[in-house]
């Protein structure tokens, strides 16, 4: 289903409007205890920030297709003040122990003829 992108603007501007509540994914990264390493580290050991999240996530180009969760890049542009704190928190969660959801490893491909 195709939802134009102002219906997209206009909620999450209403969200922006009303006090941020827990949303289910919310309530399970605040379980998440960001650790942090002993050690030497290396540029890539660095935690992600959140001006380096939201300058990715502004380098974004619109109209691409999404992957197998269905989030286009209008989303998360779209819904940046919110879904920044939560991706960088993931992330950091993700970097600490060097391994990544399987998930991740999906791909999807189609055949051009």
């Amino acid at each position: 289903r195709n939802i134009p992108a102002d219906h997209w603007y206009n909620h999450f501007k209403s969200l922006s409007l009303k006090q941020f509540e827990d949303t289910s994914i919310e309530k399970e990264l605040s379980g998440l205890e960001l650790r942090s390493r002993e050690g030497d580290y290396t540029p890539l050991d660095y935690r992600f920030s959140m001006r380096e999240i939201k300058t990715a996530i502004r380098k974004l180009q619109n109209n691409k297709a999404s992957g197998s969760d269905l989030i286009c890049n209008e989303m998360l542009k779209l819904g940046i003040t919110y879904l920044t704190p939560l991706i960088q928190k993931l992330f950091n969660e993700i970097l600490d122990p060097a391994q990544f959801p399987t998930g991740w490893n999906e791909s999807f491909q189609v055949p051009l003829y």
